[in-house]
């Protein structure tokens, strides 16, 4: 069983660092998001959201973009699909992305020009919703 004394000095603890707020978090520079963007990338970025329904057809899912950073495309369906960076994709000559939030992403500094390239989509079975997300350089 718990001590009682530990208790209520716990409880007056609390009830003391209660009364004021804490002080303000003290970051260094380049600390945030947005100045690691901008040191890293030469500028501000911005995000690009897009829900798209997937075929069993080729379809845009990315556009070329030279300012491209990061893209992520998760396959929301029920069905699996596939990506990959022209018109004669089919599902068995792309890469695999998983039904039911199956994820494909590229980052410039792993993939290198590769992000910005066109990525096109397709579903093995019927259509269904994708949802991607971009980081370009403003």
């Amino acid at each position: 069983m718990a001590d009682p004394r530990a208790s209520e000095l716990a409880r007056q603890l609390i009830a003391e660092l209660s009364k004021s707020p804490p002080p303000p978090l003290a970051a260094p520079a380049g600390a945030s998001a947005a100045e690691f963007a901008r040191n890293q990338f030469g500028g501000p970025t911005r995000l690009r959201f897009r829900v798209v329904t997937v075929t069993t057809t080729a379809l845009e899912l990315l556009a070329n973009n030279p300012k491209r950073l990061f893209w992520a495309a998760m396959n929301r369906s029920v069905n699996a699909g596939g990506i990959w960076f022209d018109n004669e994709i089919t599902t068995t000559n792309s890469f695999l992305v998983g039904a039911n939030g199956g994820l494909a992403t590229m980052d410039v500094r792993e993939d290198g020009e590769a992000v910005a390239y066109r990525v096109t989509a397709i579903n093995d079975t019927a259509s269904g919703t994708w949802v991607t997300l971009e980081v370009e350089r403003v």
